[in-house]
This record gives C-alpha cells, structure tokens and sequence, in this order.
C-alpha cells in the first residue's frame, strides 16, 4: 500500500471519482453563481445548519431550504446527463 491509499486515494481518485467525475463535479461548480457556491461551501465544508446559514447571510430558513432544494434537483438533472453520455 502506498501513501495514497492508506489516505483513500486510489487511481479511481479520493471517494472513488475519477478525473472525468472530478472535471464534470468541477465545470459544473464553476457554472453556479457565487450565491448557490456559498450557500454550498456553507452547509456542505462548513457544516452549518439551515438555521445557522439565515442567520449568517440574513435570509428566511425558508429561502435557504428552497435554495438547497433547487441546487439539489439542478445537480441531479446535470449528473443523469453526464451518465447518459
């Protein structure tokens, strides 16, 4: 085992990506606004709440559910076609 695997990495990338996955993942990102970019970095890396993000960008909970939701179904839509390709 080398030190890339005892980390998980492997040559499928780290969490099993490849490159093409990481490149689609990073395209994609990079086609979001900086609000919907935030609002991820938040409550995904940062690990806030819905609660704690109203609070921090002085919005609704309400709005930040809905917006999640949205970058959700977006996301899923642009991976089904990336598969399908």
């Amino acid at each position: 085992m080398d030190a890339g695997e005892c980390c998980g990495y492997s040559n499928k990338g780290v969490f099993g990506m490849t490159s093409n996955d990481a490149d689609f993942v990073s395209r994609f990102v990079r086609t979001m606004d900086n609000a919907d970019r935030c609002l991820l970095m938040l409550f995904y890396a940062e690990g806030l709440s819905m609660g704690e993000i109203s609070l921090v960008l002085d919005q609704p909970e309400f709005r930040i559910e809905s917006r999640l939701d949205t970058i959700r179904k977006r996301t899923k839509a642009a991976l089904k076609q990336f598969v399908a390709a």
